[in-house]
């Protein structure tokens, strides 16, 4: 959009694996914003995380975003990772661009 826009990510329930950042700032014009997810389970499980994403662009609609995240906790997922991955947790990256009319 040729406009600037703010932006908010606000998970609906906290959650101690799931870290969002930034969970707001402001979507350049005609551009778009990258937003880190991530999953640092403590436990063998799987989680969960909604997320609801707000824009203030007009007649912007906001929307929960599932996030879901299987893994392992610390010792045996930082081995296989940090051997496969070279880094030591899971995380997704994010593009966050208005839509365009």
């Amino acid at each position: 959009a040729p406009l600037a826009f703010e932006y908010e990510l606000a998970p609906e329930s906290a959650s101690p694996t799931f870290d969002v950042e930034p969970r707001r700032g402001v979507v350049p014009a005609n551009g778009e914003v990258v937003v880190r997810v991530t999953f640092r389970p403590t436990t063998r499980t799987t989680s969960v995380m909604n997320l609801r994403v707000d824009l203030s662009q007009f007649n912007f609609e906001p929307f929960v975003c599932v996030v879901r995240g299987t893994g392992f906790p610390s010792v045996t997922r930082d081995e296989g990772l940090a051997e496969t991955f070279g880094f030591g947790a899971s995380h997704t990256l994010v593009s966050i661009r208005p839509r365009r009319r």
